[in-house]
């Protein structure tokens, strides 16, 4: 290789190398925060999940939408999606409302399968779009009171 080109690709592995840590390192989890079923009908329920997005970094975190899957005992049950542009600031948290849709009748035989438990198991995996770069993923679980839903869609009728 010549001598001459040497130092600019050294440059341009190090600027490489630089951005993409920059991405790696940022530490970024999102979690389930509420959630709250806002209508019912014989084909869909609307549901408003609060998610809350924590932003260990000390950059600034500019999100341009997300997405966001919800999945209960293992099985898809609806996606919700935000162009809400939204700031979290170095070493903060900011919460997001998001709308999600189910299909009730695609999900009927399974909700009588989890009424039958008190607790039902979610895994909420979120897309985050920034405004620069591609899309960070992360992904939360944890456990919800099935009769809080019920509970929730009994005040709507």
């Amino acid at each position: 290789m010549n001598n001459r080109k040497l130092p600019v690709v050294a440059v341009l592995l190090t600027f490489l190398l630089c951005s993409c840590a920059t991405w790696s390192s940022r530490q970024i989890s999102v979690s389930l925060a509420d959630v709250e079923a806002v209508n019912a009908s014989v084909f869909e329920t609307g549901v408003a999940l609060t998610v809350r997005i924590a932003n260990e970094s000390e950059t600034p975190l500019a999100l341009r939408g997300s997405v966001y899957r919800l999945y209960v005992n293992g099985v898809f049950v609806g996606r919700g999606l935000s162009d809400e542009a939204l700031e979290v600031a170095p070493f903060s948290t900011a919460t997001q409302r998001v709308p999600l849709y189910v299909e009730n009748l695609s999900m009927l035989g399974k909700i009588r399968m989890w009424a039958a438990g008190s607790k039902i198991e979610y895994r909420l995996d979120s897309r985050l779009h920034p405004v620069t770069g591609s899309g960070v993923h992360a992904e939360s679980t944890g456990e919800l009171d099935w009769r809080m839903f019920t509970q929730a869609v009994e005040h709507l009728r």
